[in-house]
């Protein structure tokens, strides 16, 4: 019977009893020894070709070259020796029908055309490798970040993560950065980036210069021509296959998308015979058409029931979408603060700690990410404290009026230009991932918390944005009244249908 074996300490099992090998088979790789020995010295001695002297070999005449003379003063020899040909990067400039007397006397000739090739001439600049800095364009694939891009490109990774966290500019390579998109960017050898231009649309081209262990950025920005174009429809398949044969790109789509997603479920609430219309910018630069610029309204319609939305930006410079009556169409919150790969802990008040392993309330989520990602605002407010507290570790708290506060904990660090009395938006980036405090890995604690009171950021209620009031209200709707009006007059409009089939290939 055998004997029983530990596994892991989790179960038993009952391994086979084994049998002692027979002597024989201990004593049989000595015995193969001087069989091989003897294999070795027959070949060698046996072959002329292993011990064909030296000077054999010197006295071979060169082989002439059958190369045109011009060519042969741009031209260096591919020297081929037997434990470097293997490595070499050769280019063959011809092939030759006859290969005579390369070989030292008593070997084999030579015809291989392989082999020709590999002796024949190879252009110097083949062979040379060039080490001086110069420009490469990057292609950014789906899926792509900044890092994975550059990876790709043999550049530094330290520097791709200097120029995602640029305090302005930054979010153009992140959340900006799309497939299909190119990067002019100068490194040296090493991958060391000096600059980097990134067109980001026909009136935009970004510029970053090194400046020690940073860049600088500059956003330049040209003067176009804006002209308000619409696109309208009625629903037969879907909102996507529909405003596509109305002349919409899948991007401004997207726009339209994300603008009416907190009023219409596309997937679910439109219905056939329902009718859209969407005005959208058109660049032009010298009189030729370079571009779209944002969706500036849209307008769906199902049966006697509208939703509309209008761009506009305010006084201050904030851009979002409202409806006609100054409501903003967004919510004043989102629910995470970061682009997290999984909840690591939920909402919980009578959680066991994992570190002092004795039940304590978490009175927030705990949103796992990568150590470094940006951690982003959930609403505007006014930042009440950053600094370390306890158990939280570096952590920043916000002030959204006199009811909300949010808290953001276990930072690796904060978001540079910022301090106590600073008022940020929604999806500015206030630092990033850590685990400092009490943390047994990488994420950020969130709180949300109404009059003082924890409530479960995942469930909550949250409160909507303010709407209009008072002379903002006046100036928005002065602005927006003849956008509105041509909304309404193109929805009543005949829409001449196409095929929706026929636009999904472009």
């Amino acid at each position: 019977m055998g004997r029983l074996v530990d596994q892991d300490y989790l179960w038993l099992r009952e391994s086979p009893a084994v049998r002692p090998a027979p002597a024989w088979r201990r004593w049989l790789p000595f015995g193969l020894v001087p069989v091989a020995a003897v294999g070795v010295w027959y070949a060698f001695y046996t072959n002329p070709d292993m011990h064909t002297p030296d000077d054999a070999l010197a006295a071979t005449p060169p082989m002439p070259s059958r190369l045109p003379p011009a060519m042969q003063g741009h031209l260096i020899p591919a020297v081929a020796r037997p434990d470097t040909l293997a490595g070499m990067r050769l280019t063959p400039v011809s092939r030759f029908d006859r290969w005579d007397s390369v070989v030292a006397p008593g070997r084999q000739r030579i015809e291989d055309n392989a082999l020709a090739d590999a002796l024949a001439m190879a252009p110097a600049a083949s062979l040379a490798t060039d080490d001086k800095p110069g420009w490469r364009t990057l292609t950014i694939r789906r899926g792509d970040t900044l890092s994975l891009a550059f990876q790709r490109y043999g550049l530094s990774y330290m520097d791709s993560l200097r120029i995602a966290h640029l305090p302005k500019l930054g979010h153009f390579f992140t959340s900006g950065l799309k497939p299909g998109r190119l990067l002019r960017v100068k490194a040296d050898r090493n991958g060391r980036v000096a600059e980097v231009h990134y067109v980001v649309d026909a009136g935009r081209t970004i510029t970053l210069t090194r400046q020690g262990d940073g860049f600088t950025a500059d956003l330049a920005e040209q003067a176009l021509d804006h002209r308000r174009s619409y696109a309208s429809g009625v629903i037969r398949h879907s909102f996507y296959k529909d405003a596509r044969a109305a002349g919409l790109s899948a991007p401004q789509i997207a726009q339209v998308q994300k603008a009416l997603a907190h009023d219409v479920d596309f997937g679910h609430d439109l219905k056939r015979g329902d009718r859209f219309v969407v005005a959208y910018d058109e660049l032009y630069r010298d009189g030729r058409r370079v571009g779209t610029g944002p969706i500036l309204g849209a307008s769906l319609t199902s049966g006697n029931h509208a939703v509309q939305a209008v761009r506009y930006t305010d006084s201050a410079g904030h851009t979002d979408y409202y409806r006609p009556d100054g409501r903003p169409l967004r919510p004043a919150f989102v629910r995470a603060p970061v682009a997290y790969t999984r909840i690591s802990s939920p909402f919980n008040m009578s959680r066991r700690h994992p570190i002092l392993h004795r039940i304590r309330r978490h009175e927030g989520t705990d949103y796992a990410a990568p150590e470094g990602a940006p951690i982003h605002a959930t609403g505007a407010g006014k930042i009440v404290f950053r600094g370390r507290r306890g158990g939280y570790g570096n952590v920043v708290i916000i002030r959204h009026d006199a009811r909300v506060t949010m808290r953001f904990a276990h930072m690796a660090r904060f978001a540079r230009g910022l301090s106590v009395g600073d008022t940020v938006a929604e999806g500015d980036v206030i630092g990033y991932v850590g685990m400092t405090g009490l943390a047994t890995g990488p994420h950020v604690h969130y709180e949300f918390r109404i009059n003082g009171k924890p409530y479960n950021p995942q469930t909550v209620t949250l409160p909507g944005a303010a709407p209009l009031s008072g002379r903002a209200l006046a100036r928005f709707k002065q602005a927006s009244a003849p956008l509105v009006a041509q909304l309404d007059d193109a929805g009543h409009r005949p829409v001449q249908l196409a095929d929706a089939s026929a636009t999904e290939s472009r």
